[in-house]
């Protein structure tokens, strides 16, 4: 996924975005948060699912990001 955040205060701020990612009740399906291939990567992902990232921006900035999570399962699991 690819995000885009602005800043159209004339003053750098801080912002947080928290992104849901899936998650599974049947531990044969596993899914994990590719930090390395996230721009930012997130600082944290709750046990809840959510992936928080922060980042500042100066007057009038922009920035774009992107986050990436992958989805694993047994083999005996059907209906992914």
């Amino acid at each position: 996924m690819t995000w885009h955040v602005s800043n159209a205060s004339p003053e750098p701020r801080t912002f947080v975005i928290e992104e849901r990612v899936p998650i599974s009740e049947v531990k044969e399906v596993e899914i994990n948060v590719l930090g390395k291939h996230c721009d930012p990567a997130p600082q944290s992902v709750s046990a809840d699912g959510i992936a928080r990232i922060e980042l500042s921006l100066p007057a009038h900035g922009t920035k774009r990001g992107t986050f990436t999570w992958e989805l694993g399962a047994n083999a005996r699991v059907g209906g992914l």
